[in-house]
């Protein structure tokens, strides 16, 4: 019974993870915060042909399709919430017509720069680490799941989109990888989330120093990384300028469903409600 029992919850995860994914082609939108993401047939990166810090459409290809980042969740998805973001961040410094008392944008800001750092690896001793989670708010901007990375939201003026994005992860480490497992580095993370600049987490500081008079959105009070926020962005931080918490925006986001992430949740309870009356069976006989 119990054999067979987790044999079919395998069976259904699997079914979960694999069946449900979300095709995008021209044009990704959101009718109700008025954002487009257009999306070309050139625009995706060839995935190196090796094992990446998480699952990709080479290494697992039975749970994602050519151009996922997660299970049932493109590049395109995720470059749409990053839109969204900037969108809003843009509508709350500039666009709000009734903004709260002393919450208007300062005159002398010269944009907005949005900051998410991911979590960091905790230890239950020297060399035995706990299973890693990821920031939900920087994993449901990239898709990433490594530890040790960070997301930079920074204007472009003059160009479209309206906006840079910049993903900052650990480089490859082959003497550490065969103890942590491998790793993605620069040409995975870029082949894999879509995000055109990658660089280097060592590089992080040098590029917030030159972002310098923005209005900085951070969540600086739940530091989600404190080496990398000690390191590279507090010394952004103390060299003056306007800080605004970032995590009510991106909750607000996430509140609002995708049709990629109904879908997900959809398939989620079907296979629950599938496979929920044999774990019922399997308990009652335990």
């Amino acid at each position: 019974m119990i054999p067979m029992c987790q044999k079919r919850l395998a069976r259904a995860a699997a079914q979960l993870l694999s069946a449900v994914t979300l095709r995008i082609r021209g044009s990704v939108c959101c009718a109700s915060r008025s954002v487009s993401v257009q999306s070309g047939p050139s625009s995706q990166r060839p995935l190196p042909q090796r094992y990446l810090g998480q699952p990709s459409p080479y290494s697992h290809p039975h749970l994602l399709r050519p151009g996922e980042v997660t299970p049932g969740l493109s590049q395109q998805e995720f470059e749409l919430r990053r839109h969204k973001l900037m969108a809003l961040v843009a509508q709350r410094s500039h666009g709000n017509p009734h903004p709260p008392a002393g919450k208007q944008g300062s005159p002398d800001s010269q944009g907005d720069v949005v900051i998410v750092l991911s979590h960091h690896t905790c230890y239950m001793t020297n060399d035995i680490p706990y299973p890693f989670h990821q920031n939900p708010d920087f994993l449901y901007l990239t898709g990433c799941l490594e530890p040790d990375s960070a997301l930079v939201l920074c204007p472009n003026p003059g160009h479209a989109p309206d906006h840079s994005a910049l993903l900052f992860v650990a480089p490859r480490d082959p003497a550490r990888e065969l103890w942590d497992g491998p790793r993605s580095g620069l040409d995975g993370a870029a082949a894999l989330t879509g995000v055109d600049q990658v660089y280097p987490t060592q590089e992080l500081g040098r590029v917030l120093l030159g972002l310098q008079g923005c209005t900085v959105w951070y969540d600086s009070a739940q530091v989600a990384h404190p080496q990398l926020h000690q390191e590279h962005v507090l010394p952004l931080l103390e060299a003056g300028g306007r800080t605004r918490p970032l995590r009510p925006l991106t909750h607000s986001l996430r509140a609002v469903k995708s049709a990629a992430e109904v879908a997900l949740m959809r398939e989620a309870g079907r296979v629950t409600a599938q496979v929920w009356p044999e774990g019922a069976v399997w308990d009652s006989t335990v």
